[in-house]
């Protein structure tokens, strides 16, 4: 059926993490256009139209590459490629179709610093799924980058360049990562044990895990401050910071003190709303009454 296929292809190119990384490079370029970038409406289709089809080339090289692994995993097993409703060498010409596209458009209509960011992060998204996932406990670490990049080709399309502000939003996607990924592969222990993966949360004991969650996520508060610093954000901004923030720690401690994966579960799901509602009030606020102005004057 047609509804069956376009959902195949759905879950080839990884809609879902597009919607998430997509909006984080929009809001980028947007939140820069706040501080006094030049809108460019070229640059800004440019932009969703390189992220897009890096986001899709990227995932279905992803799934290339993980066909013989996720054939060993209950939530991966129905995956286009493993029942072969989606021929495995058109994901990965495609893909790479897809990718030299991104790269055009980017080179071509944006600039060279977010060709860059789109590139790099090419090359770790392959590197962790390649080599990283199998083989050590550091692959979240490294992999969180590419996510990073997101945020910093966002910021570059409108700026041409990388300040403070704009490198602070991707470490911000950074520190947020690990949480969330060690969340899921805590909840699907078994399922990442049964391919292989080496995810830190999955390897250990769910008390021990639950600390390295817990432990992962005391850098965002630091960040979402930092981040309402340099850019002169409101106090407004600083409190429903705070609240967010409060929250997702709470569901940390949560976890800690019953380390279940029904815990783990609830801050994964959490934890996107979380991402996507920082990025909406960065871009909204007001910057009156600024947390900058307070250690400035």
């Amino acid at each position: 059926m047609i509804i069956n296929k376009i959902r195949d292809y759905l879950i080839l190119y990884k809609f879902r993490v597009w919607t998430l990384l997509i909006y984080a490079g929009i809001l980028s370029y947007l939140i820069a256009i706040k501080y006094g970038y030049s809108f460019d409406s070229i640059k800004l289709l440019s932009l969703f139209f390189a992220g897009t089809f890096s986001i899709m080339g990227n995932g279905a090289v992803n799934e290339y590459l993980e066909i013989e692994y996720d054939k060993l995993m209950i939530r991966t097993k129905n995956r286009p490629l493993v029942t072969g409703s989606i021929s495995p060498k058109f994901a990965l010409y495609s893909g790479i179709i897809l990718l030299i596209m991104s790269i055009m458009i980017s080179f071509f209509l944006i600039n060279i610093l977010t060709t860059f960011f789109i590139v790099l992060a090419t090359i770790i998204y392959f590197v962790y799924t390649k080599y990283l996932k199998r083989t050590t406990w550091t692959n979240v670490l490294v992999g969180g980058f590419a996510g990073s990049c997101t945020a910093w080709a966002g910021w570059s399309a409108a700026t041409n360049n990388l300040n403070m502000m704009g490198f602070l939003l991707g470490l911000l996607i950074y520190f947020w990562t690990n949480p969330h990924f060690w969340a899921l592969a805590l909840r699907l222990k078994d399922d990442y044990n049964s391919a292989g993966y080496k995810m830190l949360t999955s390897m250990l004991n769910e008390k021990s895990a639950a600390r390295v969650i817990a432990i992962s996520s005391l850098p965002l508060p630091l960040v979402t401050l930092l981040i309402a610093y340099f850019g002169k954000l409101s106090l407004i901004f600083w409190a429903f910071s705070i609240i967010l923030n409060f929250a997702f720690i709470l569901f940390t401690i949560f976890i800690y003190i019953k380390p279940t994966r029904g815990n783990s579960w609830l801050l994964f799901k959490f934890s996107t709303p979380w991402l996507a509602i920082i990025f909406l009030l960065i871009l909204l606020d007001l910057s009156k009454y600024s947390i900058y102005y307070l250690f400035t004057v």
